[in-house]
């Protein structure tokens, strides 16, 4: 109803348009080279577009990925693709990268033992030549709280050995986390700087947004509440 299309909507579109034989030439026909990246998170309508392109053609195709950093089964990708791409692509050649440059010795040495215990995987061993760097730190916690308090509970030692706030960083995987973190912080009057966060994702934007998208597609009834709810 509201005019839009998912991004699963807009690949099955794709596959449908690439089976029509004329549609499928003109692309094959534009391209000599595919590359696609992190494509241990590719589902199974991508890999059909990836082989619809390829289908009688000499279009060369590289896919980088490393199924060990496999995060996104949650919408749709599927790691065993990964895996069996020389099935799939029986003329490839394989390349192993396995050398890390952003990890000290410690911390990888930490992530291969507990990724080598996946059962489902390509055999590899990461390494680096980096420096030993300092003990990896384990900590459980069972609620935002106990997160935030353990973590300024940290910076507190370090602080103690006169490590600069400047030295400090804190890497999180949403900017959900990253707002309990940083009102703990504060609390504790610790400076800091966050990252930009999702501009799209502002609560106050949302308004102007949808009045743009009502504007752009004015039978999207999702949009026209959120604007008369304003």
């Amino acid at each position: 109803r509201s005019g839009l299309l998912d991004m699963g909507e807009l690949q099955q579109l794709a596959a449908t348009l690439l089976r029509q034989p004329h549609v499928r030439a003109a692309v094959q026909r534009r391209y000599r080279s595919l590359l696609v990246d992190e494509y241990q998170d590719t589902n199974s309508q991508q890999l059909a577009l990836l082989r619809l392109v390829q289908e009688q053609s000499a279009i060369g195709i590289t896919v980088v990925g490393d199924d060990d950093q496999s995060i996104y089964s949650f919408r749709g990708a599927e790691p065993g693709i990964f895996a069996s791409f020389r099935r799939h692509m029986p003329r490839c050649q394989t390349v192993t990268l396995s050398q890390n440059y952003r990890c000290t010795g410690k911390l990888l040495r930490a992530a291969n033992a507990v990724i080598s215990r996946n059962a489902c995987r390509v055999p590899k061993h990461a390494w680096t030549s980096n420096a030993e760097g300092g003990d990896v730190v384990r900590c459980e916690c069972y609620n935002a709280q106990c997160e935030a308090d353990w973590l300024v509970g940290k910076l507190g030692e370090l602080r103690a050995r006169r490590v600069p706030f400047n030295d400090v960083a804190i890497l999180y995987r949403t900017h959900a986390i990253g707002k309990q973190l940083a009102a703990a912080l504060r609390e504790r009057g610790a400076p800091i700087r966050t990252a930009a966060s999702d501009l799209f994702a502002r609560a106050d934007l949302a308004p102007v947004l949808a009045l743009l998208r009502l504007l752009s597609h004015p039978e999207d009834s999702s949009s026209f509440r959120a604007v008369a709810a304003a």
